[in-house]
């Protein structure tokens, strides 16, 4: 199983910038999520910077993992304002991947295809919301994100 190595960043890579800036005040608050829960109430959750990058750094380990590396692009197809999305988008800049985005309230099914088919996506993330907006509407089981990879 192939692993994403932060340690594999040179100082000239995109990527360094981004891990400095991860690095000062790594347990400082850094950004909260808030998502409405069934109750229809705002529930949050806060992140460190240290917690924020280890998130990312697993998600580049997932598109490592998946056979993306630097300049391929991955298609993410994620509802809402979601959280992950964030994630994955530090996590592209990390493994050196282009993200490629499904506006998920204005793109067709067609046009999603479309998009993965001319940038040659081999990967796509999706959340749980997405994979009932394409598909069957009666989805047995939701689950919270999906990894679908096209080789």
């Amino acid at each position: 199983m192939a692993s994403f190595q932060p340690t594999a960043l040179t100082p000239a890579s995109a990527a360094w910038p981004y891990l400095a800036a991860f690095q000062d005040g790594a347990s400082t608050f850094f950004v909260e999520y808030l998502r409405i829960g069934a109750d229809k109430q705002l529930h949050g959750t806060l992140y460190t910077r240290k917690a924020f990058m280890k998130l990312a750094l697993k998600g580049a380990g997932v598109l490592v993992e998946n056979g993306l590396g630097p300049g391929a692009s991955c298609v993410h197809y994620f509802t809402d304002n979601r959280f992950e999305d964030l994630v994955y988008r530090l996590s592209a800049v990390l493994a050196g991947t282009v993200p490629v985005t499904v506006n998920w309230q204005a793109d067709t099914v067609e046009r999603s295809l479309y998009k993965v088919s001319a940038t040659s996506s081999l990967v796509v993330l999706v959340d749980d919301l997405s994979l009932i907006h394409i598909s069957e509407p009666t989805r047995p089981r939701l689950i919270s994100y999906a990894v679908f990879c096209l080789k």
